[in-house]
């Protein structure tokens, strides 16, 4: 047991002789993570929750076909509904979306980054299974707000 303490005493020693370099090297990565955190560009979350009634809505959808649907393939139904392209052109126009692309590729590649962007999701327990999140994130606030707002007035109508 006194060679443990020998030890940590050493030990204990050696930190207090190279405590100016520690403190030297602390700082210097203190302010290196600080320039990094503040370099980096914000991103602004928005999310919405609707409930859906997707057990008489699918049926009037899908007819008598006769199989009941999972919640997976619910999800699937409701997100392609939401994300579907002449409904994400929609969204990119109304929302001014379309003026950062400059040329019909770019507008392309714009609406196929906002289909990988915007996320729907259903809720996990029995009783959120027909609760549905909508999530989109964007650099600009107001933008990020304005495409959920778009899509959840989109999917009302």
């Amino acid at each position: 047991m006194q060679d443990f303490f020998h030890l940590i005493w050493i030990e204990l020693r050696g930190a207090w002789r190279y405590r100016w370099p520690a403190m030297i090297a602390a700082w210097a990565i203190c302010l290196g993570g600080w320039v990094f955190i503040f370099a980096m560009p914000d991103i602004y979350e928005a999310r919405a929750q609707v409930y859906v009634d997707a057990d008489s809505r699918l049926a009037e959808v899908m007819g008598e076909v006769g199989v009941a649907q999972g919640v997976g393939s619910r999800v699937f139904v409701v997100r392609q509904a939401m994300l579907g392209r002449p409904q994400l052109e929609r969204v990119a126009r109304e929302t001014d979306l379309d003026l950062r692309a400059s040329t019909p590729a770019a507008f392309d590649s714009l609406v196929t980054s906002l289909r990988n962007n915007v996320g729907v999701d259903s809720g996990r327990s029995s009783q959120g299974q027909n609760l549905y999140t909508i999530t989109f994130q964007d650099r600009d606030r107001n933008m990020a707000i304005a495409v959920v707002q778009t899509l959840l007035d989109t999917f009302v109508e």
